[in-house]
């Protein structure tokens, strides 16, 4: 007779699931009670905590620092670099508005005036000069005081006053000088026999102002130096060469 097989044994029951509380798994939270001496309770921190707080307060090698006198610094440079723009501006558009320049000069004529009866040891000169003010928008002022030098290779001839007047931009105008000097500085000179190559310089300096508009600046001392030549002292004298230099 065959043997028989005996069944397999039944699976076993499936384990319970923990219990749940409106669909959420409870969470149990614990809560530890440390207890520390009171002789142990820093209100400063100790050194050895203090070093290794301000160890980890320390940047790493990578990062950089905030200063605050940098970036002082830096704010003041940008207001000086604006400030510096804006005066740079500011003396373009004015050259390119007013377009200043300086005034030039040129002596037109020299004649000598004969002294009267009462005045045989002085000569007396009048200069003719002309000048011409180039600018576009901008006046000249001349004051009074300046001073006025006719001389020659040997020394000073003659001496004179600078008039006071306002020219404005644009204008020519021809001033005359009047110089008074001694007789007796150089006789060859005043000789007759002088008739041609006369070899002058002429030196002034006066106070100026220059005027754009309702404004004006404040009074500056200015050279003018002319080196001339007259074709002779007679009334019909002619300037044959000159070159005049302006000094502010």
């Amino acid at each position: 007779m065959e043997e028989r097989v005996p069944p397999p044994p039944p699976p076993p029951p499936p384990l319970p699931s923990p219990p749940q509380s409106n669909g959420q798994t409870s969470r149990v939270s614990s809560t530890y009670i440390v207890q520390v001496p009171k002789d142990q309770i820093y209100r400063v921190p100790a050194p050895e905590i203090a070093y290794l707080a301000e160890r980890y307060q320390k940047p790493r090698g990578g990062e950089q620092v905030s200063r605050p006198w940098f970036t002082c610094v830096s704010r003041c440079l940008v207001v000086l670099f604006i400030v510096v723009l804006s005066l740079v501006v500011a003396v373009a558009v004015f050259y390119l508005v007013v377009r200043p320049a300086f005034p030039t000069f040129s002596v037109e004529s020299l004649h000598t005036i004969n002294s009267s009866r009462h005045d045989r040891l002085s000569v007396h000169y009048a200069v003719a000069i002309r000048i011409r003010n180039p600018s576009v928008h901008m006046g000249l002022s001349y004051e009074r005081g300046g001073t006025a030098v006719l001389s020659n290779s040997n020394g000073n001839i003659a001496t004179g006053k600078t008039p006071s007047f306002y020219q404005s931009s644009g204008e020519m105008r021809i001033i005359f000088l009047d110089f008074s000097g001694p007789a007796q500085v150089n006789k060859s000179f005043y000789s007759p026999r002088t008739k041609v190559g006369v070899s002058l310089s002429l030196s002034l300096k006066f106070p100026m102002r220059m005027k754009v508009g309702a404004v004006e600046s404040m009074a500056i001392e200015v050279d003018v130096w002319c080196s001339f030549s007259l074709s002779s002292l007679v009334k019909e004298s002619k300037v044959m060469r000159q070159s005049c230099y302006f000094d502010p």
